[in-house]
């Protein structure tokens, strides 16, 4: 049923084509096999399956039925490869699914640089997980190079299983210590939500589309972007607290109106700790988003894999989605809809399958784009998964969208300025 559960032996084939006619009730994606010759009598860790082709082998896809103890030890040691802060500038790039189901007895689970978590369901709460967390990996709990990582579309439960948790203080929170590039994005949390790391220093992140049934914010970090989120308290930062379309039943600041009156704030009138505190705990509130159209996720619909495109909104407020409702947007099939790319493939190779009609399911790599990625289709859905960059080998850029091309959604991606040479130099 799974890729880390406890296989069992369905034939002994002397012809090099076997075929299983005893599907799993999961459907086509829940078949996954192991070939051994022969004589051998341990199973090897390999495993062959309709995911594993498509996704390749820096995807990594869990469903239910794992074993927790696996589920724990890949995830431990992925952290362990991917925190050094070394890794920030390796060429390796995961992406983690959860198909929809209960992982609450599992560890906290550590992210790391250049992974990505996401769950596979129409909701959040389809996914259930114990707990997440971003360390600080530099000395005095400095989260400011917690960069390049993201996490979606799953809920956070208060379990009591702390297991994992690496914060000592606080501990049933979660941390999501971080600074520019790290989004977390359309989950639901019962527990309260630390953009810091033990109150240590961390300066950016960014949270949009969640729902959270507690409080989240910093008390030592110098700013934070928060927007179309729903939460009971918002606190911090140290130098600016900036949220848009953010509902909250306490924190945001409603006594001094912005220039347009979109919305408060109480820079300079005394912010923060009765105005004692130097002109910092700055906290301003963008009460609605003029027009967002929120990421586009992959999620499992009967067994097929499907894209979820959200409508775009205006004078948005709260989240897209709601416990009960996917949101309004439209579904597009993986296999039919997408070309799904490796990281070999040529910029020419990909601006065909954009010609031919296909959106583009950009699987975890670095991309060298010989030639710009060329979108020239309206309505065009290029969607990264695991940190997915690429990188400029030709004298113009990464990419260009044509002028009219209208409605074209580009998620998930990171574009490096440097060519490939300097890349690799400066990796090492």
């Amino acid at each position: 049923m799974s890729a880390y559960a406890d296989y069992k032996k369905i034939g002994t084939v002397a012809a090099t084509e076997y075929v299983d006619n005893s599907l799993n009730k999961g459907g086509k994606y829940a078949n996954y096999f192991k070939v051994v010759a022969a004589g051998t009598t341990d199973l090897p860790e390999e495993f062959v399956s309709l995911a594993t082709e498509f996704f390749g082998k820096h995807t990594i896809v869990f469903a239910e039925t794992d074993s927790v103890d696996k589920i724990n030890e890949i995830i431990g040691n992925l952290y362990v490869k991917m925190n050094p802060e070394s890794s920030q500038f390796s060429s390796e790039r995961w992406q983690i699914y959860f198909k929809p189901g209960d992982y609450t007895t599992t560890n906290v689970m550590s992210i790391g640089y250049y992974t990505s978590l996401n769950g596979l369901g129409k909701l959040p709460m389809d996914v259930n997980l114990n707990n997440i967390q971003v360390v600080a990996n530099l000395a005095n709990n400095n989260c400011t190079c917690n960069i390049w990582r993201s996490a979606e579309n799953f809920a956070i439960r208060k379990t009591g299983n702390e297991q994992g948790n690496l914060w000592v203080y606080g501990i049933d929170m979660t941390a999501w210590g971080v600074a520019q590039a790290a989004s977390l994005r359309r989950v639901y949390s019962e527990r309260n939500m630390s953009y810091d790391y033990y109150w240590g220093w961390a300066r950016g992140g960014y949270v949009a589309d969640c729902i959270f049934e507690g409080e989240a914010g910093t008390a030592s970090g110098q700013q934070f972007y928060t927007r179309n989120t729903k939460m009971k308290k918002n606190y911090g930062c140290t130098l600016n607290n900036f949220n848009q379309g953010v509902i909250a039943d306490e924190g945001l600041p409603t006594d001094s109106a912005l220039i347009g009156c979109n919305g408060y704030s109480n820079w300079g009138v005394g912010s923060g700790n009765n105005g004692n505190d130097g002109g910092q705990q700055v906290s301003t509130n963008v009460t609605s988003t003029p027009k967002i159209s929120e990421k586009p996720f992959l999620y499992l619909d009967g067994g097929e894999y499907k894209v979820f495109v959200p409508v775009m909104r205006t004078d948005a407020v709260g989240s897209s989605w709601s416990k009960t409702e996917m949101g309004v947007g439209k579904s597009l099939s993986l296999l039919d809809d997408f070309y799904i790319t490796q990281p070999t493939d040529t910029a020419e190779k990909i601006n065909a399958q954009i010609a031919d009609g296909k959106n583009i399911y950009f699987t975890p790599g670095v991309y060298h784009a010989e030639e710009p990625i060329n979108v020239t289709k309206s309505n065009t859905v290029l969607l990264g998964t695991g940190m997915t960059t690429i990188i400029p080998d030709n004298s113009e850029t990464a990419m260009i969208i044509a002028d009219n091309a209208d409605g074209v959604r580009v998620a998930g991606i990171l574009f490096d300025a440097c060519a490939g040479s300097e890349f690799e130099s400066r990796r090492k």
